[in-house]
Order: structure tokens, then C-alpha cells, then sequence
């Protein structure tokens, strides 16, 4: 699934600022077929079971968002289950013939997120998700929902190869939604090491500058600043920031971060900026500037 809207649209913002200064499917997807969850909605259905090429081993609303992984070992196969969240043990995969991929998929309260088949593309193997009814409609929170599924090694890349959880490449910052599988698969009973399959390292970015109250804002880039609840205040506020105070804009998601949480803000414009988005892993905020003083609002 996206990553949250808000998000999305400020870092194409951020990524303007800045530049201011071949394919096959499994599972009946056509080519050339978007396979975003933000496409046209569908009709909901169950969520199925196998398709050409792959079979579900477990699903649930568990592990962790944007991520995906590799198995090719019982020993690996239990680790991944464990990572992804799922209860009991893990299904029985064949591996001279399959392997075991999971999905870290996302989706918003109230919007399921559906897999509907994998999809191989050159040396590329990602999923196909689908979210049923109107996905515009949908709220910015990102939930997981683990799918772990077996393929067979002969609709596999020829490897190396990578796995993500669509055809677009993931964000950055989120090395772990691509894996990396460093040798071929295709071989019955073929294994990989753990030291095989790994995150891109080019997807991890330069790290945001951290900020701290007191500090000015680059209108140029994200920064990641540590939240501090003021007891003395009703409405959760942040900063001084660039010489205000910011807070919740009116009629945003009630405002859940613990105290101590670093978040990742986005400034909305150049120096100045009267909005900027507050991001922590599973729900953005959009911030607006206080201009009178610095007292609570």
C-alpha cells in the first residue's frame, strides 16, 4: 500500500525544493497492469487462498508495515514467521519446489488490504494488492498485515533478483521493503544464507537532521525532532520551532505520541512555512504555525 497521502505529497514538495536549487506475471496479472493498491477500486472479496504459481501459508494483522523477507530453510521459514507476527506454526513448504516470501503490507483503518497474486517482472517479484471499495477514501494511517506466501521456484527471476511489495520502488528510508536475494533460486532445493537476503542499503537515505526547540526549520529537507508533552498545556504542542509553537491543525486524528517519540517533520514550503506534516510510523499529523507568542494555545 502508499505511504500515507500527506507524507507522499510532502516529499514530492521537499524533492521540488530540491531540484529548484520488460515484464511477466504469475497469478494472471496482464503486463504493463498497475498493480498500486491506489488504483481503481474493486469489488471486495475473500481474500484468496493461491493463485498461478503461489499459495497463502498465513496472513494476518500482525508484523510490521513496509517490509518484506525471504525463506528458503525451515529455520528461516520459523524466523520469518516470528518477525511477521504470525501465531502457531508455520505451513509446511516444499522447498525443493517453492520458496516462502512475506509482505509487510499496509493499510488504513476501515480499508482492508487484499493480496490478490505475485507478480514477477524482469528481476523483480512483488505483490499484487488490491484495497476494495474507494482507496481515496481511506485514512493516512499505516497498519500492517502480514502475508506470507510460498512460490515456485520456476516462475522465480533467474537471481540475483529483489522482492518488494509493488512495482513502484519503495521510499526512501524504508530499506526493508526491498530484499535483496543475492543468488538464483530456480534450483530445486536451492538455499540462500542469511548474509543473501538483506535490505538495500542504497534505499536507507542520509539520515534527517535532528532539531530541537530553539532551532530554525530548513525549508529544504525533513528533520526529525524528539516530541516533549507539555504538562502545563491541553493541546499537544511542539517546538519552538523556527520561532513558534506548532499544534494539531483543526480536525486532525487525535494526537497519540508518547512522550520521548521522535517524529519526522516535513516542512510544507520554504523558510516560513506555515503548515509542515508530523510523521511517526503509523500516523502523520499536519502541524500549523502558532504566530502569537509562545504560550499554549
Amino acid at each position: 500500500m502508499r505511504r500515507s497521502r500527506r507524507r507522499e505529497a510532502a516529499a514530492v514538495l521537499l524533492a521540488g525544493l530540491l531540484l529548484l536549487g520488460g515484464c511477466g506475471s504469475v497469478g494472471g496479472t496482464e503486463p504493463g497492469r498497475s498493480t498500486s493498491p491506489s488504483g481503481p477500486a474493486t469489488a471486495a472479496v475473500e481474500q484468496p487462498t493461491a493463485g498461478e504459481g503461489w499459495r497463502l501459508l498465513g496472513e494476518g494483522l500482525t508484523g510490521e508495515p513496509y517490509r518484506t523477507g525471504v525463506a528458503t530453510t525451515d529455520d528461516q521459514l520459523d524466523a520469518l514467521w516470528r518477525t511477521a507476527g504470525l501465531d502457531d506454526d508455520p505451513a509446511e513448504v516444499d522447498w525443493e519446489r517453492e520458496i516462502a516470501v512475506w509482505f509487510g503490507a499496509v493499510y488504513g483503518s476501515g480499508c482492508p488490504v487484499r493480496l490478490d497474486g505475485v507478480v514477477v517482472a524482469d528481476d523483480l517479484l512483488h505483490a499484487e494488492l488490491t484495497l476494495p471499495g474507494e482507496p481515496d477514501a481511506c485514512p493516512d494511517d499505516a497498519n500492517p498485515h502480514a502475508f506470507v506466501v510460498a512460490v515456485a521456484r520456476d516462475v522465480l527471476p533467474d537471481g540475483p533478483f529483489h522482492i518488494q511489495l509493488e512495482a513502484r520502488d519503495p521510499y526512501p528510508g524504508e530499506p526493508e521493503e526491498r530484499t535483496l536475494v543475492d543468488v538464483g533460486l530456480t534450483a530445486p532445493g536451492s538455499t540462500a544464507t542469511v548474509e543473501q537476503l538483506r535490505p538495500d542499503p542504497a534505499l536507507a537515505g542520509p539520515a534527517e537532521p535532528l532539531v530541537a526547540d530553539g532551532d530554525d526549520l530548513p525549508g529544504d529537507r525533513a528533520v526529525r525532532y524528539v516530541y516533549r508533552a507539555d504538562p502545563a498545556c491541553d493541546t499537544p504542542v511542539l517546538g519552538p520551532l523556527d520561532g513558534s509553537l506548532w499544534r494539531p491543525a483543526d480536525g486532525e486524528a487525535p494526537w497519540d505520541v508518547a512522550d520521548g517519540t521522535e517524529l519526522t517533520l516535513y516542512p510544507l514550503g520554504g523558510e516560513g512555512a506555515p503548515e509542515m506534516v508530523a510523521s511517526s510510523p503509523q500516523t502523520d499529523w499536519l502541524l500549523v504555525r502558532l504566530d502569537e507568542g509562545h504560550g499554549c494555545p
